[in-house]
């Protein structure tokens, strides 16, 4: 399907869990994670890190079995964003 020589039409529901196919497709379409050990991020790079390290903490907790942060949106949040 990446390729374009399989269309969803083509997949034999006997065989195939249809459901699953854009699962699938969006997972495999990432590609190889990629090696950051060697990353330097500047100035610019700061949200990046705060998000790597909020990813870092949840998936941790998750894995552990321990309860994950609520995430609100706040007035401020909101006015900020740009989102309405």
């Amino acid at each position: 399907m990446l390729r374009g020589e399989l269309r969803i039409a083509n997949i034999d529901e006997n065989e195939v869990n249809i459901a699953n196919v854009p699962d699938e497709v969006s997972q495999a379409g990432h590609g190889v994670i990629a090696d950051r050990s060697n990353e330097r991020l500047g100035h610019t790079g700061r949200p990046v890190i705060l998000f790597r390290k909020l990813w870092e903490r949840e998936l941790k907790a998750l894995a552990e079995g321990k309860p994950l942060r609520q995430w609100r949106w706040t007035e401020e949040l909101v006015a900020t964003s740009g989102v309405a």
